[in-house]
């Protein structure tokens, strides 16, 4: 705060009220200050960078367990230990870790382990954490109810400390590689008029497309409802993929695919125009003929004898 040149003020009156008003003055995004700052933010106090360490959220009930896994990871983690699901959610709130070690027997807690992995890849923000499951509970159909949950591995009670190290270690890196390929260029894919979207987006784009190909003559199927249905999600969820991969909304996108798939049945087969319009689950010939010039400057009579047109 002294760095940037600002102030705090502390005003209350007990019992009814505490007031901070903390007051930064103006600056350039160049200023020597700024510059200043970030590079302590980054320095101890000896001018040397601090190491930042990935945090391994760790939870079991048995404080051994917590103590024994800490001091095998503490060198190269910073490793939180909490005995119960609850604290564990808590902290995942307060600080989303790198990866999760927890047991799936808790007696100190109403949920076992399986519940905190569940609640772990139910959010958006958590889904993607390295869950290794360290614990003697490990017959085959446990394992199975495991990654179904969505455990990634399984760790036998007692353990080699260097497996841990080389699982934990190998997670981290997986995913931080995976985050940064999904944040790279090399993941994007033009899907039109220069907009790009990740592998995971041209997937939902290309099985939505595939949905609507197939169901095109059944209108009762390409609702965003049926439409969200295909896809695994609820419609709001489907709404908010079609924003974030496409610039459609989802009535717009079957649309689109519609008057596609009639162009091309159009300069493909020797269906008439009637034919089509029922192929493509239309039954009204004046807002298809309108809705086809608008979209492609010409009547679908003429889009077909302007692609047969002989060449002068």
């Amino acid at each position: 705060m002294t760095k940037l040149g600002g102030t705090i003020e502390a005003d209350s009156i007990v019992g009814e009220f505490t007031r901070f008003t903390v007051t930064l003055p103006l600056m350039s995004v160049h200023s020597n200050i700024v510059d200043e700052t970030s590079a302590a933010s980054t320095a101890g106090t000896d001018g040397h960078p601090i190491d930042i360490k990935p945090e391994v959220l760790v939870v079991d009930d048995n404080p051994d367990i917590l103590w024994l896994v800490s001091n095998i990871l503490s060198a190269d983690y910073t490793v939180t230990s909490v005995r119960s699901v609850a604290e564990a959610r808590k902290q995942t709130e307060r600080q989303i870790p790198a990866a999760i070690i927890t047991d799936i027997m808790m007696s100190m807690s109403e949920e076992n382990g399986l519940d905190f992995i569940r609640y772990i890849r139910s959010n958006k923000f958590t889904r993607n954490l390295p869950v290794i499951v360290l614990t003697a509970k490990i017959s085959e159909e446990d394992k199975i109810e495991g990654y179904n949950a969505g455990a990634d591995a399984y760790v036998t009670k007692p353990f080699n400390s260097d497996v841990l190290k080389t699982l934990v270690a190998n997670m981290i890196e997986r995913k931080n590689a995976d985050k940064d390929y999904y944040r790279s260029s090399e993941s994007a894919v033009t899907l039109q008029s220069g907009l790009e979207i990740s592998n995971e987006g041209k997937q939902f784009i290309d099985m939505i497309r595939k949905y609507i190909s197939e169901n095109l003559e059944d209108e009762s199927k390409l609702s965003p409802t049926e439409l969200a249905r295909a896809a695994g999600v609820d419609v709001r969820t489907l709404y908010r993929r079609f924003k974030k991969y496409s610039p459609y909304t989802p009535n717009e996108f079957v649309k689109k695919c519609r008057y596609a798939y009639g162009a091309n049945l159009i300069l493909t087969t020797d269906l008439t125009i009637q034919e089509i319009i029922y192929r493509i689950g239309m039954n009204n010939k004046t807002v298809f003929y309108a809705d086809f010039k608008k979209i492609y400057g010409m009547t679908p009579k003429e889009y077909r004898s302007s692609y047969h047109k002989a060449p002068e």
